[in-house]
């Protein structure tokens, strides 16, 4: 299909209103004037947030879609980027990483934008870990991000996001108070946009750092939450993440026959569709844990 052209607040609105084939009485009567309107219309006036409110409601579009028709029907960079980055987040493509990152960069060089700023810092810290397999180096380039957001009296939602991608950065004395804090903002964003795809991420990083520190029983409950979320969204490589890491809780708790079933069955799946660098890190974990060496092909 043909790109669209971007357009102004009042073509925008003159192309919706004439699209649902309604008169200006119809789509703004009651929420401003006949001279008003008009003046909107060709861009010598801006709506007020009410207004837009008001007339965007009466033909059943979000703010959000309004901006994406303003925008030639196209996300904005930043939202592209967000958008890259979560599906991304889903298949675990480093090359795919890079050319992001890549993108991001030359983004940055032209356009100063805080959050592709942090992501793009966020997407470093990423690739440096699957590089170099070094937390402690992971942490220093994920703390740029948390010393930006930690000044703010209150999160919003592309805050939430950004911390839940950091939540490997702190140490185990802080990050109680900091995940409750993130659980209350999740909590009021509950029906926002991507905000579930956002705590399926912030449970599971929670569990991997708990488990880090030893805390073994604790990285179950955050784990099954997690757990239901990937499976609502058909998220096949998260729920294997997990469903690994329960295998190994499973291990623990004297579970021998059947963790070792559900850890074999994982890591060979992941090896057979090409998830070969997760598989292989699975695979040695594994080993570390239970001193059983898993064939990566089924016998």
């Amino acid at each position: 299909m043909k790109r669209q052209p971007k357009l102004t607040i009042g073509q925008t609105l003159k192309s919706i209103r004439e699209n649902s084939h309604l008169t200006q009485k119809e789509l703004y009567d009651g929420i401003m004037s006949v001279a008003h309107r008009h003046r909107i219309e060709v861009d010598e006036q801006t709506p007020s947030f009410e207004k837009l409110s008001n007339i965007l409601s009466r033909v059943s579009i979000s703010f959000d879609e309004f901006e994406y028709i303003k925008n030639g029907y196209q996300l904005k960079t930043a939202n592209l980027f967000f958008s890259k980055f979560l599906t991304l987040r889903t298949t675990n493509y480093p090359e795919k990483m890079k050319l992001l990152k890549e993108e991001m960069e030359q983004y940055l060089q032209a356009e100063k934008n805080q959050f592709v700023q942090h992501l793009l810092w966020i997407l470093e810290a990423f690739i440096y870990k699957q590089e170099t397999k070094d937390l402690e180096g992971t942490r220093k380039l994920g703390l740029r991000v948390w010393e930006s957001l930690e000044k703010k009296d209150a999160w919003y939602f592309l805050d939430i996001f950004l911390i839940s991608q950091i939540v490997y950065i702190f140490d185990y004395q802080t990050i109680e108070h900091i995940m409750n804090r993130l659980f209350t903002y999740l909590d009021l964003y509950h029906d926002f946009q991507n905000t579930k795809q956002i705590a399926k991420y912030v449970y599971y990083n929670y569990a991997t750092l708990l488990k880090e520190h030893g805390e073994i029983t604790k990285m179950i409950a955050p784990l099954k939450k997690s757990l239901e979320i990937a499976q609502n969204e058909h998220d096949l490589l998260l729920m294997m993440d997990i469903k690994y890491l329960l295998a190994e809780i499973d291990w623990i708790n004297g579970e021998k026959e059947l963790s070792l079933k559900e850890a074999t069955k994982i890591i060979q799946s992941l090896y057979y569709f090409g998830m070969k660098e997760i598989a292989l890190d699975n695979k040695k974990e594994w080993l570390k844990l239970t001193n059983i060496d898993i064939s990566l092909e089924e016998s």
